[in-house]
C-alpha cells in the first residue's frame, strides 16, 4: 500500500494534517462571536404609538431569566432538532400577531373580517399586514421599539391569556 493512501485512510480530513480540526474550531469561535455581536438590540422600552410604555428591558431580562429557570433554555440544539423538544414560542406569537392584524386590518379598511372578504381584498390585507410586520421600528438613538396599534393590541391579548 502507498504511503500517502495510508495517511489518507487513517486521517478522516484527509492529507494526514491536524490543521483542519483547528481551522473548524476557529470557524465555530468565530460564528459564535458574529452571532453574539450582530444579535438584535433589547430596546430600554417598548411603546405604543401614543407614546405609552408597553414592557421594559427589565421586563425583557425577567423573561429570559424565567425562561432560562425552566430549563426550556437547553431544548436548542445547533442541528436545528431544538424545535422537536419543546414549544416555538415566537412562532405562536408571530402567528397570532399576524391573525389579529388582518382582522383589525379587515375591519379598518373594509368593515368586514377576513374570512367575509373578496380574494382579492384579502391579498390586500395579507401584503398590508406583512408590510407592517416587516417595517423595523426600532430607534437606535432611543433605544425605544415602536407597536403599531394591533401589536400592542395582540401582545396584550397574548400576555392575559
Amino acid at each position: 500500500m502507498n504511503d500517502s493512501l495510508a495517511k489518507e485512510s487513517f486521517h478522516p480530513g484527509g492529507g494526514g494534517g491536524h490543521s483542519r480540526p483547528r481551522v473548524r474550531f476557529g470557524v465555530l469561535i468565530w460564528m459564535t462571536t458574529e452571532t453574539y455581536r450582530n444579535a438584535p438590540p433589547i430596546p430600554d422600552k417598548v411603546v405604543t404609538d401614543s407614546g405609552e410604555t408597553i414592557f421594559t428591558a427589565d421586563d425583557i431580562l425577567q423573561g429570559r431569566r424565567s425562561f432560562s429557570g425552566m430549563a426550556s433554555w437547553k431544548t436548542g440544539r445547533s442541528g436545528g432538532t431544538g424545535g422537536y423538544l419543546g414549544p416555538d414560542f415566537s412562532a405562536t406569537y408571530l402567528h397570532a400577531l399576524a391573525l389579529e392584524a388582518g382582522e383589525v386590518l379587515s375591519k379598518k379598511n373594509y368593515d368586514r373580517r377576513p374570512q367575509e372578504l373578496k380574494p382579492p381584498e384579502r391579498a390586500a390585507v395579507e401584503a398590508e399586514v406583512q408590510q407592517a410586520l416587516k417595517q423595523n421600528r426600532y430607534d437606535p438613538r432611543t433605544k425605544t421599539l415602536s407597536f403599531t396599534a394591533f401589536e400592542a393590541a395582540s401582545y396584550r391579548n397574548q400576555t392575559d391569556a
